[in-house]
């Protein structure tokens, strides 16, 4: 893996970390210990759209020969 492609990785996962973390704070601050399940689905959709990218680059990749 290339030095981009992994600050590029580590960047999707921060963000990824901080859309959870705010949704666990909202839920603690309205008194919850656990997330809806919109939250919930919220978090489950962004993992399937992440997992469709990587689908999807993963193959560009494989077809420019890397």
């Amino acid at each position: 893996m290339g030095i981009d492609a992994a600050i590029t990785l580590l960047l999707a996962l921060i963000d990824q970390t901080a859309a959870i973390s705010a949704a666990i704070t909202k839920a603690r601050a309205e008194g919850r210990t656990s997330l809806s399940k919109d939250e919930w689905r919220a978090i489950t959709d962004r993992d399937d759209a992440a997992k469709v990218a990587q689908a999807a680059a993963l193959a560009r990749a494989e077809a420019e020969g890397r």
